[in-house]
């Protein structure tokens, strides 16, 4: 889908589309969420009219549940976007009101996590891997609009907060010790928020979380400073030694 630009006219289309209903756009939302993890699609998702799509989604309420869910799957995929892209999003510094918008819908749905869950719960969410979503923590930092960062990513981790399910598969695709590294590569906010993720496993699973490996704290430090995580996962101690070097 990413590289069918035809096809993502037609998706905007129909979230600008009022005849459309919100269960349609709540499907298209989902699916704008998983396709942001990759960087080809960003030079059509940080266009203008494309944002102000995401950002004109149904506001949330607390008693419609595809709105909610809408609303939070759009910002998501804003947050995506930013953090993989930010030097493509360089121009919301020049629209004040735009990006304010953002931030404060993003601290709304932050706020009203809980009912996000529980309107995930009640329609059947669930995540097969979050190999993209810890991806994106671990993009190494570039100091763009620092205050849109620190939001995208807070947004991002709490998006793995309280589900149980979510903890589940983070263990079984061994992601454990780089979600209980965040605390140490993030600060403010995003870290409190990360430090509540490794509560959270820790109280809601029968893991008994340990430190991490040296090795795993040796990567999760490459994979945010230097080359991400996915790079980091794909290759073997040599490789990634190898590419250090070339740096």
């Amino acid at each position: 889908v990413s590289s069918k630009t035809s096809i993502l006219g037609l998706i905007i289309n129909i979230l600008l589309d009022p005849g459309f209903n919100i269960e349609v756009t709540l499907n298209i939302l989902d699916i704008m969420t998983q396709i942001a993890n990759s960087s080809s699609i960003h030079p059509f998702l940080t266009q203008k009219h494309v944002i102000k799509a995401l950002v004109g989604v149904p506001h949330c309420s607390s008693y419609k549940s595809a709105e909610c869910l809408s609303k939070y799957f759009a910002l998501q995929c804003i947050a995506k976007v930013f953090l993989i892209s930010p030097h493509m999003l360089s121009w919301l510094q020049d629209d004040i009101p735009l990006k304010n918008t953002i931030i404060v819908n993003m601290e709304e749905m932050i706020q009203k996590n809980q009912l996000i869950i529980q309107y995930q719960d009640e329609a059947g969410y669930f995540c097969l891997t979050f190999k993209p979503v810890i991806n994106v923590l671990y993009r190494p930092t570039y100091n763009i609009q620092p205050e849109l960062q620190t939001i995208c990513q807070e947004l991002i981790v709490v998006s793995l907060l309280t589900r149980k399910n979510n903890y589940e598969v983070l263990i079984k695709e061994d992601l454990l010790d780089y979600v209980t590294c965040l605390p140490w590569h993030t600060s403010g906010s995003v870290q409190q928020r990360a430090k509540e993720l490794v509560t959270m496993i820790q109280l809601t699973t029968d893991v008994n979380i340990q430190p991490p490996s040296l090795l795993n704290m040796t990567k999760a430090t490459v994979a945010k400073y230097y080359c991400g995580l996915n790079k980091v996962l794909e290759l073997s101690v040599p490789e990634l030694v190898w590419e250090l070097l070339k740096k």
